[in-house]
């Protein structure tokens, strides 16, 4: 099964795994299906390794959720920001609200996509871009969930060199300006 597939939330195959979250090792839920589902990936890694050197405020968006490795640091190194993980696999979103309660991390508002509101506006967005979904896909994708940035807010992405990084790059740097 891949992680945009369609899926059948009976059937969930749940396993834990061992990690590093916010420099304490913990066991997390983590499940097939969800992208990177048996470790931190090197782009997360990465992501993590300079996030948690900042601090954050407001509402917090982890696009892309995955089984929370970006939601769960940004909660635990921000307890006074609402970190918002979001995903358009349910699974994602069924395992990374069951981590950040496991966490006690009450700060944590897991949901699909879809079920955002309108009106909630990131001071802070976050994401190991899902690449597979196809380029314009993920230009459409960036530039909706950029919209729902405030004034001054920022966003932090990673994406591999041999996945489009550069073209990406090149991209974002145009409609931006």
């Amino acid at each position: 099964m891949h992680y945009f597939s369609n899926y059948n939330l009976a059937d969930i195959k749940y396993k834990n795994i061992e990690v590093s979250l916010a420099c304490k090792k913990e066991t997390l839920l983590s499940a097939e299906g969800i992208f990177s589902n048996n470790k931190i990936d090197r782009g997360t890694a990465i992501l993590l390794s300079v996030i948690n050197k900042h601090n954050y405020s407001g509402n917090l968006l982890d696009l892309g959720c995955g089984w929370g490795p970006i939601t769960l640091n940004l909660a635990i190194h921000n307890p006074k920001a609402l970190v918002w993980a979001v995903d358009v696999n349910p699974i994602a979103v069924i395992v990374t609200k069951k981590n950040a309660k496991n966490l006690q991390l009450n700060s944590v508002i897991a949901n699909l996509s879809h079920k955002v509101p309108k009106e909630i506006k990131f001071s802070s967005i976050f994401s190991n871009l899902p690449v597979r979904i196809g380029k314009q896909k993920l230009y459409e994708l960036t530039l909706f969930w950029l919209t729902k940035l405030v004034s001054q807010g920022d966003a932090w992405f990673v994406m591999q060199k041999n996945l489009g990084a550069k073209s990406f790059y090149q991209w974002i740097v145009q409609e931006l300006n």
